[in-house]
């Protein structure tokens, strides 16, 4: 892990200068960009204020990480069974 990154990130037309490590930089602008993606929609649907579009965007966003991690245990979970079978097809022929 390398020093930290002093960058700024424009959301909602404001910039905040924050510092993040090298490897996270892609992550957070690429954050950025989809926050003010999310909120120009909002705005084209007819939403005007700010903190209100920003509301919105974090609770959609609050959302999708739920989902995404519901995803990620349903596949944990199906990846586990499925191991479980091969071992119990490999155990028995397999010597000890």
């Amino acid at each position: 892990m390398g020093e930290p990154l002093s960058i700024t990130i424009r959301i909602a037309g404001r910039e905040y200068p924050v510092r993040v490590p090298a490897e996270e930089e892609f992550y957070l602008r690429e954050a950025a960009r989809i926050v003010n993606e999310r909120m120009k929609i909002h705005r084209e649907n007819g939403w005007h204020e700010d903190h209100s579009i920003l509301s919105l965007v974090a609770l959609e966003s609050v959302v999708a990480r739920l989902k995404g991690e519901d995803y990620a245990n349903e596949l944990q979970k199906m990846v586990a069974e499925r191991l479980t079978r091969v071992d119990r097809l490999v155990s028995p022929v397999l010597p000890h």
